[in-house]
């Protein structure tokens, strides 16, 4: 799955030629996610973490594009998967098998039913910076176009923190 350069027979070359600083790297979005989650620090990612952040990287993928070359990928690109997550439904995939998340989220607004909290679609935001932010570090991307982006808490959530501080 890993796309450097757009030549997937030179995958190892030009990795390795990347790395030395010869080749500028051409990534998608997949391959990123795909490298992230094989990379050395996240070796000892427990099971189920893992499988929670597949579900959660297979969703923004679908939204940003997994083919889309990473370094592409601008802060409006990021402000759209705002948009989708803070109309989404919970259980979307059960509820409307057949609908991308974007429909979903359509359909939801058109008829009222509630998002996901404002804490989950948070958790899909933490983990797309967190990914773009290794991304850079390894410089896969110049810059983090996710980096503080989040979800307002709202008013509800907010006054349960403010009562549970005040107890």
């Amino acid at each position: 799955m890993l796309a450097l350069n757009k030549n997937p027979q030179n995958q190892e070359l030009e990795s390795s030629l990347w790395y030395t600083g010869r080749v500028a790297p051409t990534i998608t979005f997949q391959a990123l996610v795909d490298l992230n989650m094989n990379s050395a620090g996240r070796r000892n990612v427990r099971e189920k973490t893992r499988l929670g952040q597949q579900s959660i990287y297979a969703l923004l993928g679908e939204l940003i594009g997994v083919d889309k070359d990473a370094q592409s990928i601008t802060r409006a690109d990021c402000r759209e998967v705002v948009s989708v997550l803070t109309r989404l439904p919970p259980n979307y995939t059960k509820r409307f098998p057949d609908a991308s998340a974007r429909q979903a989220a359509d359909h939801a607004a058109e008829t009222g039913l509630a998002p996901i909290a404002p804490k989950t679609a948070n958790s899909y935001l933490i983990n797309l910076s967190y990914m773009f932010k290794w991304a850079v570090r390894e410089e896969f991307m110049g810059k983090n176009p996710a980096e503080a982006l989040g979800v307002g808490v709202s008013t509800v959530q907010r006054i349960k923190r403010e009562c549970m501080v005040g107890a």
